[in-house]
């Protein structure tokens, strides 16, 4: 019997190697689907200096979320100035700059290599300027009236009318997010998306709200009398798969950063979404896209909000660092 012993020692100590294999797999397996998954829909927790408050978390990817790059689009301006100015008879004069203006009837319209401007009818530019702004809630002005969800059906109907429209003259992946009901006229603003997730650039600005978003289009019942569209691309997805933080992990990172800063403030977090950034700063055809979070933040002292200050930061969604870029 003594002579079998360290045969039955070894055969345990397989066994227990194989179990804890299986187990170190299962954890792996685990942690892969967390990362994937495991984003809350709501986020409330207290670090240190920050409150997080925030009600929704905006994310909606799928299981295969992949890596990919952008190219900027070079638009066709004759495809461009018949949309908006119809017929036109006169020669399309590119300066040394790649700049494009035309006029016709009032009507005005700018191309350059990163944006196109177009505005019509003076009134209805001057009726707008007085009636609406960004600053202003919609508790400033009752006539103002805001939707994301478009139930409706003019409001249907008028989205993807427009959507159209900006996929005729050559931007593709827009989606209208949010218009205003002014009255006269509705006033839309758009973004690209690509795996459903929007697409910015920090060129003008560091952040996104609705003053930032790249499309934005002014309709009336005469059609469009406004559009601004900036810095948009085509995209192509890479073979390797983006693995997501944990939502903590991130709150961690963003926190790290604020309790740098040697103040008695406290800042709320009420806001979370997912972007793809496009890094155009690189001298390259083909850019690469980062997934980030941009996170809106109030800042308070003394229990009170200050001077009514709303804050922007990014943090990288893979790796937790933040994304310190400015145009």
């Amino acid at each position: 019997m003594r002579r079998r012993k360290p045969f039955f020692i070894c055969l345990i100590l397989t066994i227990f190697l194989a179990v804890s294999a299986c187990g170190t797999n299962q954890t792996k397996e685990g942690m892969t689907a967390e990362n994937k998954s495991d984003i809350p829909k709501q986020y409330k927790k207290e670090l240190n200096c920050l409150i997080f408050d925030i009600e929704h978390i905006q994310i909606n990817v799928d299981d295969d979320f992949y890596q990919g790059y952008a190219k900027k689009i070079q638009l066709n301006p004759k495809i461009i100035t018949r949309q908006f100015l119809g017929d036109f008879q006169e020669d399309i004069y590119v300066n040394e700059n790649g700049i494009i203006y035309l006029e016709k009837e009032g009507k005005n319209l700018y191309i350059d290599r990163n944006s196109i401007v177009y505005l019509s009818n003076p009134e209805i530019q001057s009726y707008i300027a007085e009636k609406f702004s960004f600053e202003k809630s919609e508790s400033d002005t009752a006539s103002i009236h805001s939707y994301t969800e478009f139930t409706e059906a003019s409001l249907q109907s008028e989205k993807k009318q427009l959507e159209r429209m900006i996929q005729k003259i050559g931007i593709p992946n827009l989606v209208l997010k949010k218009c205003y009901d002014i009255e006269k006229c509705r006033y839309w603003l758009g973004i690209q998306e690509w795996q459903k997730t929007p697409v910015f650039t920090t060129v003008l600005y560091e952040g996104m709200n609705d003053e930032r978003m790249p499309v934005q289009i002014l309709n009336t019942s005469k059609g469009v009398e406004k559009l601004n569209a900036s810095y948009y691309f085509e995209f192509e997805q890479k073979k390797e798969k983006i693995k997501l933080l944990s939502f903590d992990k991130i709150a961690e990172a963003l926190e790290n950063e604020y309790s740098m800063i040697l103040t008695d403030n406290k800042y709320n977090v009420i806001g979370a979404e997912l972007y793809f950034w496009v890094d155009v700063n690189q001298e390259e055809s083909e850019y690469k896209m980062e997934p980030v979070w941009i996170f809106t933040i109030r800042e308070y002292h003394g229990g009170k909000e200050k001077n009514g200050m709303v804050l922007q930061e990014i943090i990288h969604a893979e790796t937790g660092k933040r994304v310190g870029v400015r145009g």
